[in-house]
């Protein structure tokens, strides 16, 4: 967290969600629910995010 005075940062988002709460990966729907990855960058130190529904989202700050 030593570069939060730059700025601009890139942050890496992993992202799981589904469409419902109860959404999982079956032997018939083995990828109901996937993982994704996506990349952006600030204008500053600090951003605003839209969460998914029924999400976890990790953010890796660079």
């Amino acid at each position: 967290m030593a570069d939060l005075h730059k700025t601009s940062l890139t942050v890496d988002v992993y992202e799981m969600s589904g469409h419902a709460l109860d959404d999982e990966n079956t032997f018939e729907s083995p990828e109901r629910v996937l993982p994704k990855q996506k990349e952006f960058r600030t204008e500053g130190c600090s951003f605003h995010y839209d969460f998914p529904k029924h999400s976890i989202t990790v953010f890796r700050v660079k």
